[in-house]
């Protein structure tokens, strides 16, 4: 009697290709003498697209908790390329915007960026580009459904 196939370990892939993504583009970023991470960079290229936006804002487009967006906009406010702005009707509340320094490296970074995701795709055909962005979709639409057997 033969044995059953082991099924893909679909978490354990994904999550192994994420890191090393994440790391290439680290290393890609250093190379070109960006001192911020890939998780910072998403900040600043939401922030250059759409200045003065909330924590709140932030973390719902960049699907993070508000703590962890916390350190890290302090991290960027440190190194002068993010500044918090208090709102004149409501001091408490306060929006995030770039500073001079920080449009600069978003429009760095970004460069980075395209040239990184031009890499990695170089390395597939065009058909697997296609098949790939669309199981993606696809894993993600399953990902917001309910499991079977779960009530919705």
């Amino acid at each position: 009697m033969s044995a059953k196939p082991q099924a893909p370990r679909l978490f354990y892939q994904i999550s192994r290709a994420d890191r090393e993504l994440l790391r290439f583009l680290a290393r890609e970023l250093e190379a070109a003498g960006i001192a911020v991470t890939p998780p910072q960079s998403m900040i600043l290229f939401l922030l250059a697209g759409r200045d003065g936006l909330f924590m709140s804002q932030l973390a719902r487009r960049l699907e993070m908790d508000n703590a962890a967006l916390t350190r890290m906009a302090d991290r960027l406010v440190k190194a002068g390329l993010v500044e918090r702005r208090a709102l004149a009707q409501d001091r408490r509340a306060q929006s995030l915007g770039l500073t001079p320094a920080g449009q600069d490296l978003a429009k760095r970074a970004a460069a980075i960026v395209r040239q990184a995701n031009q890499h990695l795709l170089d390395q597939l055909t065009t058909t697997e580009q296609e098949v790939l962005l669309k199981a993606l979709d696809k894993l993600r639409q399953a990902a917001r459904q309910p499991s079977p057997g779960e009530e919705p």
